[in-house]
């Protein structure tokens, strides 16, 4: 994803260039908030204005929510300087290493190799005669133009000079769990372990779980309204280590066929951390 897409996002919620995902979270709540009540007004153009407003606010959402957006948040905290902060520049292009499946100590040739497979099965797709499939195939692209930014950029460079990758290692490695099986596990994780919380936002209710485990922050937040609202329900599984979003599972009745979205998924060693535990936490 490219940072003026993401930059365009956010100049559309008002938003400054260095919001936070906090920020972005809380606007993009307000605005489908507003439009969504707008769904059902009387006039026809005001119901077909709130319909494409509600799919853009989805688009925006991915962008700005997703694992790209999350990279491109990293990098502005980083300022773009190998002689500012490292950890923030660390963080992202281990990022990014994940998700082209390479190992922190992956070599300038290995990379461009991989963004060069990737490019060309994602611009195949850019002619599809399926809107959803040309927009994921562009936003896929415009991803992979970020991430080269970062691997092959002067930052990038003086990573892998300095050896930044054998310290801590991405686990690329580590075997591949499905998405709903880390979600259920961070669910009975939190639920055993977790601090509760609770707070309105307007006539719903958040309930928000967290626990802390071997360096990971593992949170679940419910969103409940009145039974006529229930539409509108979700839940949000993630993990976060430090600054960067490990892993977000969606779940909401409005999803494509009640399926849950998967934003982000970075394999790595925490992913046997929370199953095992939740295993061992089941078995008690």
């Amino acid at each position: 994803m490219a940072n003026e897409s993401y930059n365009d996002y956010l100049a559309a919620l008002n938003l400054q260039a260095t919001a936070t995902e906090d920020e972005i979270r809380g606007a993009l709540i307000a605005e489908q908030r507003k439009w969504n009540q707008r769904l059902t007004a009387p006039q026809i153009e005001r119901r077909q204005e709130a319909d494409r407003r509600m799919k853009a606010l989805a688009e925006a959402e991915k962008v700005l929510l997703g694992a790209e957006g999350n990279a491109v948040r990293l990098v502005k905290q980083g300022g773009g300087s190998v002689h500012g902060s490292a950890a923030p520049i660390s963080q992202a292009y281990k990022h990014h290493l994940a998700l082209l499946n390479l190992s922190a100590t992956a070599t300038e040739e290995q990379i461009r190799n991989a963004l060069s497979a990737k490019q060309r099965q994602w611009m195949e797709k850019t002619n599809s005669p399926s809107m959803d499939l040309k927009q994921e195939a562009e936003r896929n692209v415009h991803a992979l133009d970020q991430a080269a930014k970062v691997l092959l950029g002067v930052e990038g460079a003086a990573f892998r000079r300095a050896g930044g990758g054998t310290s801590q290692a991405v686990d690329s490695a580590a075997p591949m769990v499905d998405a709903e099986t880390i979600a259920r596990a961070i669910e009975r994780v939190v639920f055993a372990r977790g601090a509760k919380s609770q707070e309105r936002e307007g006539t719903a209710i958040r309930k928000s779980v967290t626990v802390f485990h071997k360096g990971v922050d593992y949170r679940l937040d419910e969103l409940i309204h009145k039974k006529f609202e229930s539409i509108k329900d979700a839940k949000v599984f993630t993990a976060r280590r430090g600054g960067v979003k490990l892993f977000e599972w969606f779940l909401s009745p409005v999803e494509p066929a009640g399926r849950p979205s998967v934003r982000v998924n970075t394999a790595g060693s925490w992913v046997n951390e929370i199953v095992a535990l939740a295993a061992a936490l089941q078995a008690k």
